[in-house]
């Protein structure tokens, strides 16, 4: 199982997007409040730039609208604000400062800050090497949310979703945890780094990553299925598991797929399915996924290679093949 013990570009770095009355209502009416110190048009302001959103591009000016909320205390501002500095976008790269504005959210109980901070911990990035102190921070982030905390004080809000730097925004802060933060501590558990090895513990962390819809947690749980760690091996649950580890984007669980429907190994073989999966795989960038498309597609007709593309396309925008796996 691949490590997901690093603490740099593949950190997950999410922010919640405050609830905003003014989102709606055009970028000068949002700057224009920005300018008058509203902490939250602030937010809205460097996230916009950050990601290119009605703005051209601009990291360091992201990061001068994320510093200015979070001078102000807004827990979302200084988590974004310390991912910046931990990737050296718009300023240089600082570790110190990245754990100073990662720890100040942290202490507002922001789920995503918390996980940052255990990260930082478990790998003693910018700060000692810790596994007692990231175990602490972990489980804060993975337990259940407080449901009365207000976007106000830098807290959640439903009105908008969480995004992931570079991924998907599927992540969402949920009454049910930080589904990040629960499949770090399962592998942690899993590993027994920094804990004790716990199969059943691993398990319990996994399924509740996997029940809101984390790929990886799903990829991982599948894993545990197949071998029979902690389980009893079945392979009809660990097959479910890597569907929907699948559909939802995860790129290791796709090539694996991809791999037993090519060979026809506990499934019947199907080169267009296992094609659409490759090519899923390699949409994410993903070198194994685009050398295995190119190389399985050499043995494909024109007619298979339209169908599996089509099954892909469809895949991408939401619409599951495999439904009745659900």
């Amino acid at each position: 199982m691949r490590n997901v013990f690093q603490f740099g570009v593949s950190l997950v770095a999410t922010s919640l997007m405050v609830s905003l009355n003014v989102y709606c209502e055009g970028r000068e009416v949002l700057r224009e409040k920005a300018e008058a110190g509203n902490s939250a048009a602030q937010f809205e302001l460097g996230w916009s730039y950050q990601n290119g959103e009605d703005v051209a591009k601009d990291d360091a000016e992201a990061v001068i609208w994320y510093r200015r909320a979070a001078r102000q205390g807004l827990a979302p501002a200084q988590a974004n604000l310390g991912m910046m500095y931990v990737e050296g976008r718009g300023v240089e790269q600082n570790y110190s400062e990245a754990i100073k504005w990662t720890r100040m959210a942290a202490n507002q109980n922001h789920p995503a800050a918390l996980y940052n901070l255990g990260l930082a911990y478990a790998n003693g990035n910018g700060v000692g090497q810790d596994y007692a102190e990231a175990i602490i921070l972990l489980r804060k982030s993975a337990a259940d949310i407080d449901p009365n905390l207000h976007s106000e004080s830098g807290g959640l809000s439903s009105n908008r979703n969480i995004t992931v730097w570079a991924l998907s925004p599927r992540n969402n802060f949920s009454k049910q945890g930080y589904a990040p933060a629960q499949n770090y501590l399962g592998t942690m558990y899993f590993t027994g780094v920094g804990v004790e090895n716990s199969y059943p513990k691993a398990l319990k962390w996994y399924r509740k990553a996997a029940r809101q819809g984390y790929a990886q947690a799903q990829r991982n749980l599948a894993n545990m299925y197949q071998y029979g760690y902690g389980v009893p091996l079945d392979l009809t649950e660990s097959l479910r598991l890597f569907h929907r580890a699948s559909e939802n984007g995860d790129a290791q669980a796709q090539n694996y797929l991809g791999m037993i429907y090519a060979m026809g190994e506990r499934v019947s073989k199907d080169v267009v399915q296992a094609c659409q999966w490759f090519i899923l795989s390699a949409a994410s960038g993903d070198e194994s996924g685009t050398k295995y498309r190119d190389y399985l597609m050499k043995y494909m007709s024109p007619e298979q290679i339209v169908e599996s593309e089509i099954m892909a396309r469809r895949s991408m925008e939401g619409v599951p093949k495999y439904a009745h796996l659900r």
